[in-house]
């Protein structure tokens, strides 16, 4: 019997995330967080049918989320919404309450080369450990990193090639790809490529 394309989709879907489950990384995360990423390649995969006037919720939801958003949102979970309250509380206006969230999301270790190559990426990622926060940033003034583009290393598939997710930005798609394929979008160019170790929930049921 022929597949459908539902059924296709589903099939598709389910090798993507049987190797999801098979990186480092993403074993290392909360079920929560497991459960953001899977959604998000679902949230793809609904807006791509044919027919999507019947999913508007799914392209609200995608409109909405940029990367930094969608990697503070996998790290911080409704705490975000508290802390954010939080800082409207004290008076901050807006632009000092996302500055405030900026400056703290893009701390991390830079590699030293403005130019590295994607040897030196990859082993820099590698070196901090699955899963990380990989931020590429560019420095408007010595002491001043303009944050570009976040996502998320969740580690090797079977060729040994580094996996990325990440949301490429607003009104555009949530991602898996390889660490070569970010590579061509954002290097090597003067850009500043840095990590951290992402932020697990720990002792979660």
């Amino acid at each position: 019997m022929t597949e459908s394309w539902l059924q296709r989709e589903q099939t598709e879907r389910y090798k993507d995330f049987e190797m999801l489950e098979s990186l480092e990384g993403f074993c290392k995360l909360s079920p929560k967080q497991k459960q953001v990423i899977k959604m998000s390649l679902y949230l793809e995969d609904r807006i791509s049918r044919s027919e999507p006037r019947k999913y508007k919720t799914s392209h609200t939801s995608r409109a909405d989320a940029f990367c930094h958003g969608a990697v503070f949102l996998l790290e911080n979970g409704m705490t975000t919404e508290q802390s954010i309250e939080e800082m409207d509380a004290q008076g901050m206006s807006n632009s000092e309450i996302t500055t405030t969230i900026e400056t703290s999301f893009a701390q991390g270790n830079y590699i030293d080369n403005e130019i590295p190559d994607r040897k030196e990426v990859s082993n820099f990622i590698e070196k901090t450990g699955f899963p990380c926060v990989v931020i590429i940033s560019f420095r408007n003034k010595p002491d001043e990193k303009i944050l570009l583009h976040s996502c998320v290393a969740l580690g090797k598939n079977k060729d040994g090639e580094i996996m990325i997710w990440e949301k490429v930005g607003r009104n555009s798609a949530y991602r898996l790809i390889r660490l070569k394929d970010l590579f061509q979008d954002y290097g090597p160019k003067n850009h500043l490529w840095g990590t951290r170790k992402i932020e697990v929930e720990e002792n979660e049921e």
